[in-house]
């Protein structure tokens, strides 16, 4: 998935998704494995995307930079689990 402004690309999402289902319902995964933009207006539409892909009932991303715009976009950024670890080896 990639966001476009004026036809120039400002950013992309890679993803895979991990279906699951529960007596009916889904519980499903969607896993960002990465997303690269240029300014906050498109990372804010690349995360739009992600949160809104239908039967997926949570969304992971393992390596999103610390200063994400992801709690200051949602709905209830309570629901927002950060963790954070060192990735440099």
């Amino acid at each position: 998935m990639a966001a476009r402004r004026d036809g120039v690309a400002t950013g992309y999402l890679v993803y895979r998704q991990r279906l699951a289902w529960s007596e009916g319902l889904p519980q499903g995964s969607l896993i960002v494995d990465e997303l690269i933009a240029l300014d906050a207006r498109a990372e804010r539409t690349l995360w739009r995307v992600a949160m809104s892909a239908d039967l997926y009932r949570s969304v992971t991303y393992w390596n999103a930079p610390t200063d994400a715009i992801l709690p200051w976009i949602v709905n209830d950024p309570r629901r927002v689990r950060r963790r954070r670890t060192d990735t440099l080896w």
